[in-house]
């Protein structure tokens, strides 16, 4: 009924109907009540009420009572009690809404500002949690069908609380609380919003769309979620975990988290999964913005990492047949290990601290960076590898158009360089068993020692040391500035060119092989088959120099050539203050002095050889055997001269020859 304004004055136009079981106070019915304690009204039912602290500022809904369309205004207060309700309210700035225990309320706008408490064993059905509303939801209570709205605050404060149909837009909170047996069921995570699964909790029926993110922490239970596109779920893996467990699905099909194994994850942009101590992720996908941390003895299987994505191994983590798409990233640091990993065309990978990597393929324009102690072994480069600071690699094997580079102190083994890749090694490494084939470049600088080599070609430049060479056939060899080369075999026409200051030893030239030493550069134990060549200038020295079949030696510019063989039809060439000792001619071998002040000492010429010695040049002990020729022109010095009966020595006028 409607009651008349002299009887009503506070409440002018609310509708009360009181039936036939009449309200009572704290019994049954619904009660307002003005500021200053008294009450106001009384009914069973009440219509469109408002509040607020100047008037009419408190309503209590006990047993059977009904408000219905209910304002609470600045600072007003409801209170529905066991067995009341209350539907259509709206709680506006500074008003508060309490549900006791046996309580409804349906249909609840908590505006900005307001708050609204549901005590143990209260409900509350339908409603919004509006811009800095905030809404408390206590034990053994049941809350269902709330939109919390941008700004809006849902706290779960005790076990038992029961959670349905919820909607979390962006920038809303809902916390249901870390207690015992808290349950949430068919929550939707809309766009940019989050929503956290603590401890304890159980959530069923999740929705994560587009760009939003539902998070799962130790000892959280999430049942049946469904993961948009662009969505996360995110939380950490420990292994052995019996208590966190995960079910749902994606765009490319269901995943699951069960004692400790995650399997068939996408981690999305600004999502990071974490695995910890032993847990195992099985299919995971990484993409754009998203991160996959695995340490602690934990193992990733079968990742793919999509552009944008990033893999981090590191403290004892490891990834077996890990996919590293192009513009996506992979570290793997401080005793992290890579297992079967392949870095496509356009993606990173990088290894720092010692980490390692075993059986990883970089595909062409993959780009790979080693540092500070980290370990690579059966590596297969077709793009870009970079190793430094005492890295260490073993078995690795460079692809035409590839490119690998060591230096600052890294050491390894087993290389191989196809056609048209290249090897550069700097800085002080040490590496062995290295084989560059035809088309393939190996460069060495500073420092570097470089053991049991085949190579087509090889550059080393600055206090470098090569060891155990072969260079194959038409291939070079380049050393400069202090290099050290030792047990060199030129294959068929191979060269080893050597530049100011260095030294080679035991090499062995195969038909057609060559060697250049320039400016200062020292050779021993030179072997040169049919068709080698040396050629000698500007202060170098040479000493146990065997020349083969149609050879040839040429040496200007202050040379030092001691214990030579000249082989038969080869030739000797010197010029410029060349000194000789200890030379052999064999039969058919010629020896040329083009220029003065060549000095020779201890010439043997064999049966069918020939020895001219021109003017202003000096030879002393030299034995010619029968058939051999010596000739002295005229302003040149032979001393101490033997010859066997049949030899052929003539000289000009104005020459000087004495025997021995």
């Amino acid at each position: 009924m409607i009651i008349p304004y002299q009887y009503n004055k506070m409440a002018a136009g609310g509708i009360t109907e009181d039936q036939e079981t009449h309200a009572r106070t704290g019994v049954r019915g619904v009660f307002t009540f003005l500021a200053n304690g008294r009450c106001n009204q009384s009914a069973m039912t009440m219509y469109r009420r408002f509040l607020d602290y100047r008037n009419v500022s408190r309503m209590e809904v006990s047993s059977g009572g009904l408000a219905l369309n209910t304002t609470l205004g600045y600072y007003g207060t409801a209170l529905i009690r066991s067995g009341g309700t209350m539907s259509g309210i709206t709680v506006n700035s500074n008003a508060s809404l309490h549900v006791s225990s046996g309580g409804t309320a349906l249909d609840a706008d908590v505006n900005e500002g307001a708050s609204a408490y549901i005590s143990q064993g209260g409900s509350a059905s339908g409603g919004n949690v509006n811009m800095s509303g905030k809404l408390y939801v206590s034990g053994d209570t049941v809350l269902d069908g709330f939109h919390i709205v941008s700004g809006g605050h849902i706290s779960g404060m005790g076990s038992g609380a029961i959670f349905r149909n919820i909607v979390i837009s962006s920038g809303a909170v809902f916390s249901p609380g870390q207690y015992a047996g808290v349950s949430v069921s068919y929550i939707t995570v809309t766009q940019n919003a989050s929503f956290q699964c603590g401890s304890m909790v159980t959530v069923s029926h999740a929705s994560v769309m587009s760009g939003a993110n539902m998070y799962v922490l130790s000892g959280g239970r999430c049942y049946d979620a469904i993961v948009e596109e662009g969505g996360n779920l995110i939380h950490g893996v420990w292994g052995h975990d019996p208590e966190t467990v995960v079910t749902g699905s994606n765009q490319y099909g269901s995943f699951y988290t069960s004692n400790g194994s995650a399997v068939g994850y996408i981690i999305g942009r600004n999502a990071t999964q974490n695995l910890y101590y032993y847990a195992h992720a099985i299919s995971t996908i990484i993409s754009s913005g998203g991160i996959l941390n695995v340490s602690f003895g934990a193992v990733a299987s079968n990742p793919v990492v999509s552009r944008g994505g990033r893999l981090c191994l590191f403290s004892g983590g490891t990834a077996q047949d890990a996919v590293i798409s192009s513009g996506a990233y992979a570290s793997v640091m401080f005793f992290g290990s890579l297992l079967r990993g392949t870095c496509r065309s356009g993606g990173w990978l990088s290894l720092g601290n010692y980490g390692r990597a075993v059986s990883t393929y970089l595909e062409r324009y993959g780009t790979m960076f080693c540092v500070s102690g980290a370990q690579a072994t059966s590596i297969h480069v077709s793009g870009y590898v970079r190793f430094s600071n005492g890295c260490g690699a073993a078995d690795v094997s460079v692809a035409s158009g590839g490119s690998a580079v060591f230096m600052y102190a890294c050491s390894g083994r087993d290389i191989v360089i196809s056609s048209g890749a290249s090897l550069w090694f700097s800085q002080a490494c040490e590496f062995e068993n290295v084989d560059v084939q035809f088309g393939g470049r190996l460069y060495v600088s500073s420092m570097c020692t470089i053991r049991n080599i085949t190579a087509d070609h090889c550059e080393a430049i600055g206090y470098c040391s090569v060891q155990s060479a072969t260079l194959t056939s038409n291939g070079l060899l380049y050393m400069s500035n202090f290099c050290n080369a030792d047990t060199l075999i030129l294959a068929g026409n191979a060269g080893a060119r050597l530049y100011n200051s260095c030294l080679a030893g035991n090499v062995t030239a195969v038909s057609g092989g060559s060697i250049v030493l320039s400016r200062n550069c020292s050779a021993a134990d030179l072997s040169f088959e049919e068709n080698g060549a040396l050629y000698m200038d500007y202060s170098c020295a040479a000493e146990r120099v065997s020349i083969g079949r149609n050879g040839k030696l040429f040496a200007e510019s202050f040379c030092r050539i001691t214990g030579v063989s000249i082989g038969p039809d080869a030739g000797l060439s010197a010029e410029y203050h060349t000194e000789l000792e200890n030379v052999r001619l064999d039969s058919g071998a010629v020896i040329r002095i083009y220029s003065s002040e060549s000095r020779l000492v201890g010439v043997n010429v064999s049966s069918g050889a020939y020895f001219t010695l021109p003017v202003s040049n000096y030879a002393t002990s030299v034995n010619v055997d029968s058939g051999g020729s010596l000739h002295v022109e005229s302003g040149a010095s032979a001393f101490a001269v033997t010859s066997a009966a049949g030899a052929y020595v003539t000289s000009d006028n104005g020459a000087y020859l004495e025997y021995a």
